[in-house]
């Protein structure tokens, strides 16, 4: 699981990079390439814990569930992931 982890952390952080170099040009593609980079980010958080989903709508509510409602994680972090539709 440490291996498909660290991967979707390297997604994560390539699709940051993309975001942030298309936002002062393609804001609409920025959303979307920092959509997916939350998406990574989180699928690489539950990876570490041994948990994998196949579902966007599971791995939201596993968020909520497992990490902010418990505190581990700030609501601030679920409310932009939920933005993003992520």
């Amino acid at each position: 699981m440490k291996e498909f982890a660290d991967a979707q952390w390297g997604r994560a952080t390539r699709a940051l990079d993309s975001a942030e170099k298309l936002v002062s040009t393609d804001p609409d593609s920025a959303a979307s390439r920092a959509s997916y980079a939350a998406f990574h980010a989180v699928t690489a958080v539950f990876a570490v814990r041994g948990h994998a989903f196949t579902k966007h709508s599971a791995l939201r509510a596993a968020l909520h569930r497992d990490l902010i409602y418990p505190g581990l994680v700030s609501p601030e972090i679920g409310k932009d992931f939920d933005f993003l539709g992520a």
